[in-house]
């Protein structure tokens, strides 16, 4: 989680010089639950410095977890790019960008993400919101034949996809990872 790792950090900034590197046996940091900020994963790798894997990961309660993952191995993994990419599915998804029509959004136009898998939720309880779990028009394998409509937009630049805001109010569409 950012937040945790914002913490982390700042407290190890706070502890002054050391002998060694901070957290010499970190290898791996997930972050997940909130956008991970760019400034954020630069800072990552100034403090415990590079050699270290940074995993973004993108999901929701609906999907039962994580959905997708992009790997930052060094700062220089960050050049040129504006939010930190949520990157690729795993293996026991399928995700899609996908316009009003429900057809696949061009690569670089903002669409809304859906997901679909073994791991999408049945429903909500007493079956609130059942415009959110819809068939799967564009499943061939029936394990991906329920679709899960998140609410949130992504884009996808070069087979990568970047969280791009929510459809709705649950969180601020102008909310900008800093």
């Amino acid at each position: 989680m950012p937040s945790l790792l914002r913490a982390i950090l700042t407290s190890l900034a706070m502890g002054g010089q050391r002998d060694g590197p901070a957290l010499p046996r970190l290898r791996l940091w997930v972050s997940s639950g909130e956008p991970l900020p760019p400034t954020l994963a630069t800072r990552f790798f100034a403090v415990l410095g590079d050699g270290r894997l940074l995993c973004n990961l993108y999901g929701s309660t609906e999907v039962m977890g994580d959905v997708t993952y992009h790997v930052l191995r060094s700062a220089d993994d960050l050049n040129g790019l504006e939010k930190v990419p949520i990157g690729v599915p795993l293996d026991n998804c399928l995700v899609y960008l996908l316009d009003e029509q429900m057809r696949p959004a061009p690569e670089g136009v903002t669409a809304e993400l859906f997901v679909a898998g073994a791991n999408v939720a049945a429903g909500y309880v007493a079956g609130r919101d059942p415009h959110r779990f819809l068939r799967n028009p564009l499943a061939v394998d029936p394990e991906y034949g329920r679709l899960f409509r998140t609410g949130d937009f992504a884009s996808l630049e070069k087979g990568v996809m970047r969280f791009e805001g929510r459809t709705d109010s649950q969180v601020s569409r102008s909310q900008k990872y800093t």
